[in-house]
């Protein structure tokens, strides 16, 4: 499935034959990537600091998980956009960033029509 929102995500997912996705966005607001991780993950998962990727530095911060073999990359650029990428996750994983970064994402576009 590709996925073509400007100023909100542009990437992809795909699914293989052994139930394990692949989840590859990129442009993502940086502050809603940040939420969507720390409703997940919690903050510092990914060794990025206390206040999580919606504060990082510019820069490139990973995780292997060991148990399921799945492997995250966030990328944080100076321009206050990232991108993350998923691979070998659950589907079931795969959905739950889906919706969590649906949700930010939203909740975004809400906050800029206040403005």
């Amino acid at each position: 499935m590709k996925v073509e929102r400007p100023g909100e995500a542009t990437g992809f997912v795909c699914f293989d034959d052994h139930g394990r996705a692949t989840v590859d966005f990129k442009g993502i607001p940086q502050s809603v990537l940040g939420r969507t991780l720390e409703v997940i993950f919690g903050c510092d998962w990914f060794d990025e600091g206390p206040d999580g990727i919606g504060a990082a530095l510019p820069g490139t911060y990973t995780w292997d998980d060991d148990a399921t073999y799945a492997e995250f990359e966030i990328k944080v650029e100076p321009d206050a956009t990232a991108s993350i990428c998923m691979s070998y996750v659950t589907v079931d994983d795969a959905v739950v960033l889906l919706h969590e970064l649906e949700t930010h994402l939203a909740d975004l576009a809400i906050g800029s029509d206040d403005t």
